[in-house]
């Protein structure tokens, strides 16, 4: 070896051992060679083990000593890493951030997708189960009032009225007086004249008039529970709701309500929003008084 070329440089996971001696001690470089006062390349070796640290240190000719083999017990990856340059390290560590930032941006992204799907289906299936009730409470109704749906349309008016509250008894509830110059009944009498068989079926319909107001309202009150909550979750947090608006994009087309023509999103809710009240209602809070109206006008 020429003394005035460094000797190759050992590295941790390489094992040495003396050429003569025949040892059965393996080491392993802990300080590359350098020259000793003498002009001589030595190192410093030693055994190595990951759970004590270095032992039996001592400083030798490098030309004592041979590479045999490398190391097959487990390897140490923090010291592995102290081996690599500085500026992979660096680098390392902010691929690593990112990953990690952009599987975290991901992760809540995804939260807030399955959050609005959760609450919009639900709402556009309350939507949907509110007209079916109603499509047979007139269904109903025309049965008992001897209607056939094709000249249906001023007593299926008639009908939602009664149900959104236009016709109620003084106690808010349907009366059970016979049929004479009450208002409801004067408005069917008014739009069928020739009607048949109504004053028979009339203390039919005032119960089927009360059970139908009852369902409506309970599914009109669950539906406007849902959307309050859904209200709630996405006008909340300033983070929250800045990335339900600009990434999500909520109300979704998840969001969904189908009467003459599809609408989802914000005009779905718009449409699934709209309390269904009768038109005395609505003259009540415009003027704010209501003047309980009987159905028989007593």
């Amino acid at each position: 070896m020429n003394n005035n070329e460094q000797p190759d440089f050992y590295y941790r996971d390489e094992v040495l051992d003396n050429k003569d001696s025949g040892s059965k001690t393996l080491y392993e470089v802990k300080v590359e060679p350098y020259k000793d006062q003498n002009g001589e390349w030595v190192m410093i070796i030693g055994t190595y083990d990951y759970d004590r640290g270095w032992r039996n240190l001592k400083e030798v000719s490098c030309s004592d000593y041979h590479l045999v083999g490398q190391r097959k017990e487990k390897i140490n990856i923090m010291e592995n890493f102290k081996k690599l340059p500085k500026k992979w390290l660096v680098t390392g560590i902010v691929v690593v951030g990112l990953l990690i930032a952009a599987f975290g941006i991901y992760g809540y992204m995804n939260g807030l997708q399955k959050g609005a799907v959760g609450r919009e289906v639900p709402i556009s299936r309350s939507y949907e189960s509110m007209k079916s009730e109603l499509d047979a409470f007139l269904s109903k109704a025309r049965e008992q009032a001897g209607v056939t749906k094709a000249n249906s349309t001023a007593f299926d008016k008639i009908m939602l009225d009664a149900v959104s509250g236009r016709y109620q008894g003084k106690e808010g509830s349907p009366t059970t007086a016979q049929p004479g110059s009450g208002t409801m009944f004067s408005a069917i009498v008014e739009q069928y004249p020739d009607l048949s068989g109504i004053n028979n079926s009339y203390n039919r319909l005032l119960d089927t008039i009360s059970e139908g107001r009852t369902a409506f309202n309970n599914a009109q009150h669950k539906l406007q529970d849902q959307l309050r909550e859904y209200d709630v979750w996405r006008s909340s947090g300033l983070f929250h709701s800045w990335a339900l608006r600009t990434f999500i994009g909520v109300p979704t087309n998840n969001l969904v309500a189908v009467n003459e023509q599809k609408l989802t999103g914000q005009a779905a809710y718009d449409k699934i929003s709209r309390v269904i009240v009768s038109g005395l209602t609505s003259e009540a809070f415009n003027t704010g008084t209501l003047e309980a109206q009987d159905f028989m006008g007593n």
